[in-house]
Parts: structure tokens; sequence; C-alpha cells
């Protein structure tokens, strides 16, 4: 080989390497959704195993959250001082584990202790997207690359809905969940054997902290970020946007459908993973959007309108057929794919040495809802229930949905007001 096609074999490697890095941990983002959203599919199953009541499986499910939302700071901080290989390979190990633990136990402790080590596993998961893409792609394309891997991880949570729940039916649900293990134990080979330090990126920054001890500069970048009052707004925006989704998506949005239309629990997941299709087309449109408009807070304020207008109309003022379901939860999706912006708007708002840690409590204010509102909705739908039970299965009347769900409205209708005091962060182009 000459050295002019040398040169060309290189220039072509280094084009295609950041996409190579960056596949493994978008990879297991798409992976780890499907893990977030399956006790969707799971609920009735498991409920009917153990004899839970909606508070219990509320709570179950929401240990998943409990530890994806501790960890976001310590996982912030660890991939910004040691990169993102080593600890996504732990990570995906550590799924692994917990998927086996849910799927072998009939305890519900042991059953939470698995949910919980499955959150802490993909408490890497976003953070190790966004802290690749800020070192391996150019600040102009950050919110593109994040808009991107939105559409391919929230692909997880439509694999998560009708194609799982498709395998309960066949497999039965604790194999299915042990499939979903064997899954993370080749994720973890992959992210070890592709994934290349931060040293090799080009945009890795080099901050000088000599004569510092590590843990200062840790501490002067949280001082920062937990001071800065714009950091909770958008904490609090997306928390309230994350609400639909935890509450309803990737829990009660089946069951719901399923009591209220009479459908089977598949269809009724299959049109409830259409909220996460709409994501995926959303999140990279919105960043298309904000180029456009040259501003994250507008788009994020029209993504929190839209969504709560619409599940507004579906919930309480128009009962639509099934069929016209799915295009109404692709519409909620759509709009919702604006709210991972916020993870744009704050690395933007950063510099690149703290954008690990300031995604991290970013993601852990959003993902803070998961861990009050799926307890919440059960023990709403508890509140107002009659008592009845199927085969050691609570059965919700539509009325007690009717009161349960009120919370997404609600908490969408807190997300729109809070654009009106966030901070625009958007950079243009020609902004050093």
């Amino acid at each position: 080989m000459s050295a002019v096609q040398r040169s060309e074999v290189q220039s072509k490697f280094t084009t295609i390497l950041p996409w190579i890095v960056w596949s493994a941990p978008v990879l297991f983002y798409f992976y780890q959704f499907a893990i977030r959203v399956s006790p969707s599919v799971l609920a009735d199953h498991i409920m009917a195993d153990l004899g839970l009541h909606a508070t219990a499986m509320g709570a179950l499910a929401s240990w998943y959250y409990i530890g994806y939302t501790g960890m976001q700071i310590p996982v912030g901080l660890l991939i910004d001082r040691i990169g993102v290989r080593l600890p996504l390979t732990c990570a995906a190990l550590m799924c692994v584990t917990g998927c086996y633990l849910f799927s072998i136990s009939d305890s519900l402790a042991v059953m939470s202790a698995g949910r919980l080590m499955m959150g802490i596993g993909s408490a890497l998961g976003f953070l190790s997207c966004v802290k690749t893409a800020s070192l391996w792609f150019s600040p102009q394309r950050l919110g593109l690359i994040i808009g991107l891997t939105m559409m391919i991880g929230t692909m997880g949570g439509i694999f998560g809905g009708l194609p799982l729940s498709e395998l309960v039916e066949h497999v039965g649900w604790r194999t299915s969940v042990q499939g979903l293990s064997i899954i993370g134990l080749v994720l973890a080979v992959y992210a070890f054997t592709v994934i290349r330090e931060n040293d090799h990126s080009p945009y890795q920054v080099k901050v000088d902290h000599s004569g510092k001890h590590w843990l200062e500069p840790v501490k002067e970048a949280l001082k920062d970020i937990l001071t800065n009052k714009y950091s909770y707004i958008f904490g609090l925006y997306g928390g309230m946007m994350y609400v639909h989704l935890s509450g309803f998506a990737d829990l009660w949005g089946p069951t719901f459908l399923s009591q209220t239309y009479g459908e089977d629990i598949s269809y009724s997941a299959g049109a409830v993973s259409m909220i996460y299709f709409g994501v995926a087309i959303g999140a990279p449109l919105s960043a298309l959007l904000a180029d456009y408009l040259q501003s994250y807070r507008k788009v994020l304020c029209l993504g929190a309108m839209g969504a709560g207008v619409l599940f507004t109309v579906n919930l309480y003022m128009v009962h639509l057929p099934f069929d016209y379901l799915y295009p109404m939860y692709f519409c909620i999706g759509l709009f919702s794919g604006s709210q991972f912006l916020c993870f744009a708007a704050v690395c933007s708002g950063n510099d690149h040495h703290k954008t690990g840690a300031a995604a991290g409590i970013h993601n852990m204010m959003c993902m803070a809802s998961g861990i009050i509102f799926q307890p919440l909705i059960g023990y709403l739908l508890d509140f107002n229930w009659n008592g009845k039970t199927v085969d050691n299965t609570p059965i919700y009347a539509s009325s007690d949905y009717n009161l349960a769900l009120i919370v997404i409205p609600a908490s969408l209708a807190i997300a729109a007001v809070a654009c009106f005091f966030m901070k625009e962060t958007y950079k243009h182009k020609d902004a050093h």
C-alpha cells in the first residue's frame, strides 16, 4: 500500500472513529431504556405472581430510579475523572446481575435489589453518551448528536413495549428478563473493546490544576453548578417533563389502556410505545428547530405546551377510538423530544471539564420524578380502588386512572411555566 493510500485509509478511519466510539454508549443507552420500561409489560404478570397491589408495584419499579438518580453525580464525576470505557463496561455487568436477580426471585426484597442494580448500572447510559459526544464531536454538533442519541436510545423504549410483550407471552416474563441479561453481557464486551480513552479525542480539554488535590477541581465544578439557579430551573423542567414518561410510558400506560379499552396488554403496550417512537424522532428534530430559531428555550416551551395539551385532551376531554391513540401518542412523544435539549443547554453553559458533572446533576433532577411519581400514581390508584381482583390481580376502573393520572397534565403545565424563567444558553456558530 502506497503512502497516499495509507493516508486515505487513515483519514477515513479518523472520520469514522468518533462514530465507532459513540456507538458503544449509545447501544448501551438503547439497552438500559428497554430495561427501564420493561415493567410496563411485566406489571400484570408480576402483580399476579407476587400478589401485589398498585402501590407496591409502583414502589418495586421505582427502585430503578432510586439507583439511577442516586448515581448521577458520582457517575458524572467519575467519567470526567477517568473516562467512559471502564465505568461503562462495569455498568453493563451491573445491569446483567440486576436482571438475573430480578428474574429468578419470588422475594420482593431481592427483586427490588435487582431493580436497584439495574438503575445503578443504567446511570452510565445517557451520561456516557453526552460525555463521549462532547469529547469526539464539535460543540456546534453537540445538540444534533444528543438528538441522535435520543433517537437511537429511545428505540429501546419501543423494544421494551410490544416486542418484549410478545416475547413474554411466548416464553414467560422470567425467561425474557434473563434474555436481557445475555444482551447486557454482549454489550459489556463490546464497550470494553471499542471505546478509546479521553486522551485520543480531538476535543479533550487539558485543565491545569497544578498543586491541587484532585478533589479540589471536583468541588469547584460542583459549587459552580449547584450555586447556579438556572441549574434548578432546567432541572425542574426536565423532572416535570419526565413524569409522563416514567409514570405513564414506563409503567402504568399499558394497563390503563387495557382497562379503559379492553384491549390485550400487547396492543396497549404497542400504542404506548408510540410515545417513545415520537421522542426518537422529536429529539433530533428539536435540535434542528433550535438551530433554526437559535434558541433552546423557545423549543423547550413549545414541547411542554404541546405535550400538555394533547395529554389533557386524551385523558379528560375526548375518548378517542383505540386506533387513533397511535398518532396521538406519537405526537405527544414528538413534543416530548424537546426536553432533551436541556442537556445541550446545560452543557453549553458549562466548560468541557464540567460537562459530565453538569449533565449528571441535571439528569438526577429529571429522573427523580420516577422515584416520586411511579409510587404516587400507584397510591392514587389504590386510594380510589373498590377492591376488585381477578386471578389475584387488582382491577382498577377508568375513574381510578382518571384520578391517578391527573398528575401528568399538572406536571407538564409546571414545565411550561418554568420555561419563562430559563436562561438562554444557545451559542451561535461564530461564538467562541
